[in-house]
């Protein structure tokens, strides 16, 4: 049957696929009939070759790995984690070869894709159920965050090549053309119309375009091995292997928490030894959704005005199922291995992104809640927060560190947002807190625009906004901070590319663009009360040495000094730390 069926294609035709897949639908088929389990591993050969034989593009051989992880599940079958490998190796395969960064964006949410937001902690679960705690840590790794984490990788892999020397240039160029050549290829799908065109034409034309397509991935994969042979990219676009990421863990332990469908599970990473695995039989995907449902109805219900004490009083029965479900077993497992007081990150997924681990607690008389347990952080993958830990030494000791406040209180009239009256007093108090040892300026009132804005994020090394955010969850590009003229969107601060990034104040978002630590929020500031915050932040972090990484510290010292009277309990906790 399958000569017959491929003798009219020429040898590593894309339209293979197609006829693997039938294969495989035609065998389960089968195996549904009759029982017999032949059939059934033959179906999932098929689905293999599907997703790996040469000549096929490689969205489609994406979606044949996602049909093959999906049948895998419901047939319980043996292959189901060698399924998620592929399925998320052909994923990011597919979103490098797509040229640009909204088109990458795009491609994540058309199709097939649509039906896998939970593809990583999929894997992930697999990957824990078979016993293999390296490799869940990589999964996640690779899948989690993909679109971020390409992002920045990209970026910063491709501007240290071409940093190396000549030839690290021109193959940093080819590889950037052929990702381009790849990804229109296999967007723009030739349509052949007409009962006049012949099949002689049509064979020929089909044979042409697989010989095309053939040549440039061939191109594109000996570029990319020849990137690999230079010192320092062993790892271009391969998954960073479990003894590389383990670097993450330096200076403290870094907790993965992965929500799956399948189950959920914390894993603790230390800078020795092997990953430690905590089952949370307590938790499960829906309920954490639930939690996070609970959470931003508590947040939307008591925003108003001399409702601060409604909002902590139904805040912490919100803190407290957090506490139990999730971390209480993580806490104990932590004390273990590092004392109190002590830095951990914490590297969430699914709707735990969207909830204040940091705040946590059992919130009863005589127990301690996170906040006096630990001094946390967030990274959004592992390998992002090796990066944070890179500087170049040279720049900054022949540098005088920068400090720049970018402020606007009256945005463009087509933001819809309201005057912020505070941001004048905030950018004055932000001023008289930076140390003389550090350069101060400041950009705000009519200068406070996008071009404005982007040249004080390239030549700035510290900074701080203060002005209105938004963050679109549909288009996380056209994310933005609302100034003078327009907005200033994610996607500028990705290109404005800053010469020695090292902190950022109210941006989170920005670690991007490569801060190495920043203060954000995880929901709305009160622009009335944040000025106590700012202040209490500022005096700890410049209490000693200059130091981006001190940050963590000193907002953990912050949320406890400020007045509890001036700054309710939502306020003291909307701040979070990011980086190193």
């Amino acid at each position: 049957m399958r000569a017959k069926a491929s003798e009219k294609l020429p040898e590593a035709h894309q339209r293979f696929y197609l006829i693997y897949r039938l294969y495989t639908i035609i065998f389960e088929d089968y195996y549904r009939l009759i029982k017999d389990a032949s059939f059934l591993e033959k179906a999932f050969q098929y689905h293999q070759l599907a997703s790996s034989a040469s000549g096929i593009h490689t969205w489609d051989q994406l979606t044949a790995a996602l049909y093959w992880r999906t049948d895998a599940d419901k047939f319980h079958h043996t292959s189901a984690l060698e399924a998620y490998k592929t399925s998320i190796k052909l994923l990011d395969r597919h979103i490098m070869a797509t040229p640009t960064v909204s088109g990458r964006y795009k491609a994540l949410l058309g199709g097939i894709l649509r039906d896998t937001p939970s593809l990583a902690a999929d894997a992930t679960a697999c990957a824990i159920s078979a016993g293999d705690l390296e490799l869940a840590v990589e999964l996640s790794e690779q899948g989690r965050g993909l679109l971020w984490s390409q992002m920045s990788r990209f970026r910063a892999t491709i501007n240290d090549l071409r940093a190396v020397d000549d030839e690290g240039r021109r193959l940093a160029d080819e590889f950037v053309l052929l990702s381009a050549e790849l990804g229109r290829r296999q967007s723009d799908s030739p349509v052949i119309t007409g009962r006049t065109i012949t099949e002689t034409l049509i064979r020929t034309q089909q044979e042409e375009e697989a010989r095309q397509y053939r040549q440039i991935s061939s191109q594109w994969d000996a570029v990319v091995s020849k990137i690999r042979q230079k010192q320092g990219f062993a790892y271009f676009l391969t998954p960073m292997p479990f003894k590389e990421l383990r670097a993450a863990a330096v200076a403290g332990p870094i907790v993965i928490i992965n929500a799956s469908i399948k189950r959920c599970d914390a894993i603790i990473i230390a800078k020795d030894g092997p990953p430690r695995l905590i089952s949370l039989p307590d938790a499960s995907l829906g309920g954490i959704a639930t939690l996070s449902s609970d959470f931003r109805n508590v947040l939307r219900n008591t925003a108003g005005v001399g409702e601060e004490k409604m909002r902590e009083k139904q805040l912490i029965p919100v803190f407290r199922r957090l506490w139990d479900a999730v971390l209480a077993p993580v806490v104990e497992a932590l004390l273990t291995i590092v004392p109190k007081g002590s830095r951990v990150w914490w590297c969430p997924t699914s709707k735990l992104t969207s909830l204040p681990i940091h705040a946590a607690g059992p919130y009863r008389k005589g127990a301690s809640n996170m906040p006096n347990i630990y001094i946390s952080s967030y990274t959004p993958t592992l390998s992002a927060l090796i990066r944070s830990r890179r500087q170049n030494a040279s720049k900054v000791a022949s540098n005088t560190p920068s400090f720049v406040s970018i402020g606007q209180s009256k945005p463009n009239s087509g933001s819809g947002e309201k005057e912020l009256k505070a941001v004048g007093a905030e950018l004055e108090l932000v001023k008289s807190l930076v140390p003389a040892s550090m350069t101060c300026s400041e950009v705000s009132g009519d200068e406070g625009t996008v071009t404005g804005a982007i040249q004080a994020l390239k030549t700035n090394s510290w900074v701080h906004l203060a002005c209105h955010g938004k963050q679109d969850f549909l288009q996380p590009f056209d994310s933005s901070f609302a100034l003078r003229d327009k907005p200033l969107r994610l996607s500028d601060i990705i290109q404005a590319e800053p010469e020695n990034p090292e902190f950022a104040f109210l941006s989170a978002w920005m670690q991007f663009s490569g801060f190495r630590g920043v203060i954000g929020t995880m929901w709305a500031v009160d622009d009335n009360t944040a000025r106590h915050m700012v202040k209490e932040f500022y005096d700890a972090m410049f209490s000693g040495k200059i130091d981006c990484t001190n940050a963590a510290r000193a907002l953990n010292k912050a949320s406890k000094a400020v007045d509890k009277d001036k700054v309710p309990m939502d306020q003291r906790v909307v701040f979070i730390h990011i980086g190193a």
